[in-house]
């Protein structure tokens, strides 16, 4: 009786010391219609230490899979993608923004707003306009914020006219999440075409 307690203690044991593993995985689309695969974008799941624990890169149909993450810890998901800088980028870009700082017209979408903090200062001014000008001139060939920035895709904007603080991926990993599906947002594409 005592060697059956025994084993069946060991192997309680033996199960609780494997760590408990799960996986994220989604889509990456682009802002413009959310429909539009991004290919060849980087995601990365990093613990709340900085460690990097997966990484891999989206697919043609913008899938991506981040496994054997351990369960109970929170993940940052960071995206990166090296399309080109000017990718949808154009002078009328520059010319709603102006409109957008002004007054004259506001932009329709906190995505648009986004794209437009070529600095990532978190806000739209007339520096990001500058910027988004030099690059189009060829006088820059990048922008401080990077070429684009990424934000679940179900995110809500308690206020669309100021969404920079809703740009964090964070996700408390209990078990496999699926769907966690990003928007791929093109810094300086206001039009976003």
């Amino acid at each position: 009786m005592k060697r059956i307690y025994l084993l069946t203690l060991s192997l309680f044991c033996s199960f609780a010391l494997v760590a408990q593993t799960a996986s994220i995985s989604g889509t990456v689309t682009m802002a413009s219609d959310n429909i539009t695969p991004l290919e060849g974008v980087s995601v990365q799941a990093v613990d709340a230490n900085g460690n990097l624990v997966d990484f891999t890169t989206t697919s043609a149909s913008g899938n991506y899979v981040l496994e054997d993450l351990p369960v109970g810890a929170t993940y940052s998901i960071v995206c990166s993608f090296d399309g080109s800088v000017l990718l949808g980028v154009s002078t009328m870009d520059v010319v709603l923004g102006a409109m957008h700082i002004l007054g004259i017209e506001s932009l329709d979408s906190p995505y648009k707003i986004l794209a437009g903090d070529a600095n990532d200062s978190g806000s739209l001014s007339t520096l990001d306009l500058v910027l988004m000008r030099r690059v189009i001139l060829n006088i820059d060939n990048t922008f401080p914020a990077g070429s684009w920035r990424f934000i679940l895709e179900s995110t809500s904007f308690p206020n669309p006219m100021n969404p920079f603080d809703a740009t964090n991926i964070e996700v408390q990993l209990t078990d496999d999440i699926n769907n966690l599906d990003i928007i791929g947002i093109k810094t300086g594409d206001l039009q976003q075409d």
